[in-house]
């Protein structure tokens, strides 16, 4: 995003980035969504856990390596590419989350 006054502050840029994952996170329906240490977690609501198919369909469209933890609802972590900055893991998650949606 740009205007006028020059291009968009770091701190804006990641408020930006913060609330789509807010707002992919609710269009998952997950319980919990978040990046730390290389990794995407999205957990999913006990109560309203995903059809089989639209996880499976996610997992073989996924290019990073995952783990499904299926012991406490669902949990579904991603390794991020660790070369990359935050910024840009946190880019990926958000193409990750879409991508999930769109299954």
């Amino acid at each position: 995003m740009k205007d006028r006054f020059g291009p968009l502050p770091d701190k804006a840029s990641w408020l930006l980035m913060y609330f789509k994952l807010n707002i992919l996170a609710k269009q998952a329906d997950l319980q919990n969504c978040y990046v730390r240490h290389n990794v995407l977690t999205m957990e999913f609501k006990l109560e309203n856990l995903p059809p089989r198919d639209k996880v499976l369909s996610f997992t073989a469209k996924a290019p990073s390596v995952l783990r499904i933890d299926a012991s406490k609802g669902l949990k579904i972590t991603i390794s991020l590419d660790e070369k990359k900055k935050y910024q840009d893991q946190f880019a990926d998650a958000l193409e990750l989350l879409q991508l999930y949606i769109n299954s």
